[in-house]
């Protein structure tokens, strides 16, 4: 991470600020570790360049922070298991992201540019884009392994990516490294580390519906953009064919995430025969590669967590916050929702 960012973080419990211990910084002047500690003493390490926020992250990086153990003598510890289903979630997007980190990043797999531009609701390269994202604050909620956070930083907007696998984190940290616009953070979007009303873009597309819980989650980030800033929400849609593939789940949910990864890379040739291929087509575009069907069916099926909503419910949600959100507006061919942050009714006008 880079010192510059530390006003941006927040502790996820306390909404204290940090002050920075710094361990080990590197000539490019990235802090490689360190501890983020509050005035209270509540303390985060941060390891890999990535500050983490989750409960077992002193135990996770106990290796890599044992070179530094008579530095952090008399630092508070948070030091608790996350909840099971939580660490399940965890290790099944971890396996995704392990293998699918490189054709994520491939133009010719993931389509990323013009997925990201019709999420806002513009046309691939539209140079209007650099208008709206340029020198703007942008929150990659739920960033995986930085296929969107890559896109905003071309643009030319100062980013800053969540997620919570480590794996995910370490892959965003190091495609965006050489980039001193972007920061990474592993943190769960239920308990977001982030300073509130910072934002000018917060973007969330295809992670709400993998929380315990999208409609707080919402609630939680929502907070973080500020007056007159937007907010993008991309989940799953409702249809009623997923009712056979919820009961598929009560079984793939509980396969190891390695062994249905294999299994699903075994019935992909099937989605490209005549009419059995209607039966993916959910997870999937006809035209996708190879990586991107097996990742669509992968993200479907195993997930602990997975929620479907229609369009007038998330609606919803952003007319119920306060400050509610200006009447969002429908961004096709993606489907994904975008509105604007009103002015508070108690704000002076």
């Amino acid at each position: 991470m880079r010192e510059e960012f530390l006003h941006y973080l927040r502790c996820p419990h306390t909404a204290q600020q940090f002050e920075l211990i710094v361990f080990d910084r590197h000539s490019d002047g990235h802090i490689e570790t360190g501890v983020l500690r509050t005035l209270s003493g509540t303390a985060y390490p941060v390891v890999g360049g990535i500050p983490r926020f989750l409960p077992d992250a002193w135990e996770a990086f106990a290796r890599e922070l044992w070179p530094f153990r008579s530095q952090l003598s008399g630092i508070a510890k948070i030091a608790k298991k996350l909840p099971r289903k939580v660490r399940r979630t965890r290790a099944s997007f971890s396996v995704q992201w392990e293998k699918l980190k490189t054709s994520q990043l491939d133009e010719a797999h993931y389509p990323n540019a013009r997925l990201f531009a019709n999420s806002l609701g513009f046309e691939e390269n539209d140079p209007f884009l650099t208008t709206v994202l340029e020198g703007k604050s942008f929150l990659d909620a739920g960033c995986g392994v930085g296929r969107y956070t890559l896109q905003a930083l071309r643009y030319g907007a100062k980013v800053i990516g969540i997620d919570l696998s480590s794996v995910g984190c370490d892959v965003t940290y190091r495609v965006t490294r050489a980039n001193p616009m972007c920061l990474v953070v592993q943190g769960d979007l239920l308990h977001p580390p982030l300073a509130p009303e910072t934002f000018d873009w917060v973007y969330a597309v295809g992670v709400l519906h993998h929380t315990a819980d999208a409609h707080c989650a919402f609630n939680q980030i929502c907070r973080l953009a500020r007056q007159g800033g937007r907010m993008v929400v991309g989940v799953y849609w409702k249809y009623k064919r997923y009712r056979f593939y919820e009961k598929m789940r009560k079984v793939t949910i509980h396969l190891p995430p390695r062994l249905l990864y294999w299994m699903i890379q075994g019935l992909i040739p099937l989605s490209y025969l005549p009419g059995l291929g209607d039966f993916f087509y959910p997870w999937f575009q006809p035209q996708d590669r190879w990586s991107r069907r097996v990742g669509g069916c992968f993200d479907h099926m195993h997930p602990t967590y997975q929620s479907y909503h229609d369009p007038e419910e998330i609606k919803g949600w952003f007319k119920n916050v306060h400050p509610p959100f200006d009447d969002p507006v429908m961004a096709h061919p993606f489907n994904s929702l975008v509105a604007k942050k009103g002015r508070n009714s108690s704000d002076p006008k």
